[in-house]
């Protein structure tokens, strides 16, 4: 089966971020998906690529310090704003 270019990228760029033990079955789970459809037309990769990322993909860890809110700041920060409109 032939794929268009924007379809395969898509497909490459999901199993880029997979852990390398599991992107055999992840390539496995989408031809699989994709063997079911006699012509992959538009968005049939993409919904067999996101349907084969459940339970593979474990999203990274975040070590960013989350900001807080607007409304919960003490102080606004409305002073990076007018620094850049002088």
């Amino acid at each position: 089966m032939t794929l268009p270019e924007e379809e395969c990228a898509f497909f490459w760029a999901a199993m880029a971020q997979l852990e390398p033990g599991v992107r055999p079955i992840f390539a496995e789970r989408v031809s699989a998906i994709l063997a079911a459809h006699p012509a992959p037309d538009c968005g049939d990769v993409d919904r067999a690529v996101r349907a084969a990322l459940i339970g593979l993909w474990v999203p990274p860890f975040d070590l960013e310090v989350p900001r807080p809110s607007r409304w919960q700041r003490a102080v606004p920060a409305f002073e990076r704003v007018s620094k850049q409109a002088v």
